[in-house]
């Protein structure tokens, strides 16, 4: 990837094409165009298989709001891979 190594930053800076809408949590995900949510979580599990990345599986994490440790008001999904990845 390009100077910022994160995909959405590379789209906001026009050096990728992409869907520019916003959502900034997991609540406001039944905004975004049909299709979306599906090519999201594919694309998680496509970057959590890539070669090189560890383990027999994966997880996929979306931290909703400031309580459950949600950062930025930004929906993100958290592709993790490992042995025996251990969640709370």
């Amino acid at each position: 990837m390009g100077k910022h190594n994160r995909l959405f930053c590379e789209i906001a800076d026009k050096e990728v094409a992409g869907e520019r809408q916003r959502v900034g949590s997991l609540a406001q995900a039944e905004e975004l165009p049909d299709g979306v949510v599906k090519r999201i979580f594919g694309a998680s599990l496509e970057v959590a298989e890539k070669p090189g990345v560890p383990g027999s599986g994966c997880a996929v994490r979306i931290n909703n709001r400031p309580d459950a440790g949600q950062e930025v008001s930004r929906l993100r999904l958290h592709a993790m891979s490992g042995p025996r990845i251990g969640m709370p």
